[in-house]
């Protein structure tokens, strides 16, 4: 799960920055300067967070791993402390900076800010004074948040969840940053938070799947040219990116599919602000290609947790049955013999 987390910035790390590195000798009016530009940029900029959320379900091939290391759960402590550092080396090789797994503490600090957003993202210390959930009144349109902030007085916040969905998204060429527009360059300080789920999908399913996009785009395009209608660009952009596809996941290659869920949270003091909020990132969804949001009303107290790093609100995703059948096998017979 790749979140992005985009809300006022956190001057934290730059006073602690300025405890630990600043000159005793420095002028006083220097250090009070630059604690007033750090304050106007908190103002008025907003800042982006990254985290990645991982999952690992509790198949009979995690259980098999966790068998060989230990018994009940020092095995499975042993197996995941190996696979947390496993996944922070990919990740880093994937280009994605320096990445620091995160305590439980910090990944409940994390969720006690988006759910008020004036606590800080790394502030873990204070959680045994507020622990890490506020409640809250489900409403139509969103959720409703009542908490206390950093200074101790009582906060409230709106919190609403749309979902991207695949039939929304217009089919066209698109760059790595194509959701640039979405996460930044807006023109008000909208709170928001950017969850894509992601599951990989044996690459033999996948083959099978962008081959029976391929005949049926080909097929819809021959229909047109048959019946003397123009071909729908959209069609045309569909079967090149399915060919993509396919050319991609050919035996050998290494590449899996993929299968992904989006969603979006906006956060706001006041219903006036969420509606703006709502205005803003609608226009700026079309704006990238999104076609439109589908605010999960009704659903929004459920809904909230799907941007959290908790890498939930996506459906189970469906394999063939030889991939049922060999998750089922694994971890036993002969194998389980091997120390």
């Amino acid at each position: 799960q790749m979140i992005t987390r985009v809300m006022p910035v956190d001057s934290a790390r730059h006073e602690e920055w300025v405890v630990r590195e600043y000159d005793p000798s420095t002028p006083q009016a220097l250090l009070e300067s630059y604690d007033e530009v750090v304050r106007e940029v908190g103002r008025g900029g907003l800042a982006q967070r990254h985290y990645v959320a991982v999952r690992w379900p509790l198949s009979p091939v995690f259980l098999a791993e966790a068998r060989r290391r230990g018994e009940l759960q020092e095995g499975w402590r042993l197996l995941m402390r190996s696979q947390i550092d496993s996944m922070r080396r990919q990740l880093e090789a994937a280009g994605l900076g320096k990445v620091r797994p995160l305590t439980a503490a910090q990944c409940l600090a994390v969720m006690r800010s988006m759910q008020v957003p004036e606590w800080p993202l790394d502030e873990a210390g204070t959680l045994a004074e507020t622990g890490a959930w506020f409640p809250s009144t489900a409403h139509w349109p969103y959720n409703a948040v009542e908490g206390v902030g950093p200074d101790g007085e009582p906060r409230r916040w709106l919190h609403r969840t749309a979902e991207v969905r695949a039939e929304d998204i217009e089919t066209s060429d698109r760059s790595p940053l194509w959701l640039n527009g979405l996460l930044g360059r807006l023109p008000d300080r909208i709170i928001r938070t950017v969850s894509i789920q992601h599951e990989a999908v044996p690459a033999k399913i996948a083959r099978d799947s962008a081959r029976t996009d391929v005949t049926s785009d080909m097929a819809q395009i021959l229909d047109a040219r048959v019946k003397g209608e123009i071909t729908p660009a959209e069609a045309q952009s569909r079967l090149d990116a399915a060919r993509a596809r396919l050319s991609v996941l050919g035996p050998g290659s290494g590449y899996q599919g993929d299968a992904w869920a989006m969603h979006v949270t906006i956060s706001a003091p006041d219903t006036n602000l969420l509606s703006l909020a709502t205005s803003r990132i609608n226009e700026a969804a079309e704006q990238v290609g999104i076609s439109r949001l589908t605010w999960l009303d009704a659903y929004q107290s459920t809904a909230q947790g799907y941007t959290w790093p908790l890498v939930r609100g996506m459906g189970e995703v469906e394999v063939g049955l030889g991939a049922k059948i060999t998750d089922r096998m694994a971890g036993t017979g002969g194998k389980e013999e091997l120390a």
